[in-house]
C-alpha cells in the first residue's frame, strides 16, 4: 500500500471517529457491549484454547521415563499425521 493511501486511509478514520455521536446512548451501550463480547471471548479462548495447548505442551515437554504418551501419539492425533504402521 502506498504511503498516499495510507495517509488517506489514517485521516478517513479520524474524521469518522471525531464524527460518531459519543453522547448518544445506542453508541455507548454499543461500546460497552463490545467490550463486554471481548472480554467474554477471552475467557472462552483462555479455558479451550489456551489451557489444553499448554497441557499438550507440557506432555509433550516432558523428558523423564514417566511421559504421559509419546509425542508421535500427539502429533498424529492433533495434526492428523497418519502413518501406515499406526493406522493399522
Amino acid at each position: 500500500m502506498k504511503e498516499r493511501y495510507k495517509l488517506l486511509l489514517l485521516v478517513l478514520t479520524f474524521v469518522g471517529i471525531y464524527y460518531i455521536p459519543w453522547d448518544s446512548e445506542a453508541i455507548r451501550r454499543s461500546g460497552l457491549e463490545a467490550f463486554m463480547m471481548l472480554e467474554d471471548y477471552a475467557h472462552h479462548h483462555v479455558l479451550t484454547c489456551l489451557v489444553p495447548a499448554f497441557f499438550i505442551a507440557g506432555v509433550m515437554g516432558l523428558k523423564k521415563t514417566a511421559t504421559f504418551c509419546a509425542i508421535i501419539v500427539v502429533l498424529s492425533t492433533i495434526a492428523g499425521i497418519s502413518y501406515g504402521w499406526l493406522a493399522g
